[in-house]
């Protein structure tokens, strides 16, 4: 029994002493959005790109923020139908856009789309603000 303490004392002051995970290089800390940014990492809604960055400046496309939602609502993405005629079932974000605009949290266009692929745009179309979001 003493021993198995004394693991687990040695495991957690290990644990205690790693430091946290470092940000992306292009993300410094007085970015605007750093601390949101982080915040989304550490949450698993976002985490990069393959390369190791995270391009804080890059444009953000309707699917992309359908997943974040997605993933902060804990909705699971599983791939499938959509409201919208150019979101096929087979789109990557196809689940998370589905969820999204079901729960209210975006909308597409008056034509029947969504544009995933279109950058998000503040007040304008596919953000719903008084969704929250």
């Amino acid at each position: 029994m003493k021993k198995l303490l004394s693991l687990v004392i040695v495991l957690l002051s290990l644990f205690l002493a790693l430091p946290a995970a470092a940000a992306p290089p292009d993300l410094p800390e007085k970015h605007a959005f750093y601390d949101e940014m982080t915040y989304l990492m550490e949450k698993g809604v976002v985490s990069g790109y393959s390369d190791g960055t995270m391009r804080p400046d890059a444009e953000v496309t309707r699917a992309q923020a359908a997943v974040m939602i997605g993933r902060l609502k804990g909705f699971d993405g599983a791939k499938g139908m959509t409201p919208f005629k150019d979101v096929p079932s087979a789109h990557y974000a196809s689940g998370y856009i589905a969820d999204a605009a079901g729960a209210g949290y975006l909308r597409g266009y008056g034509d029947g789309t969504f544009r995933p692929n279109a950058p998000i745009i503040r007040g304008g179309y596919g953000i719903d603000h008084r969704a929250g979001f």
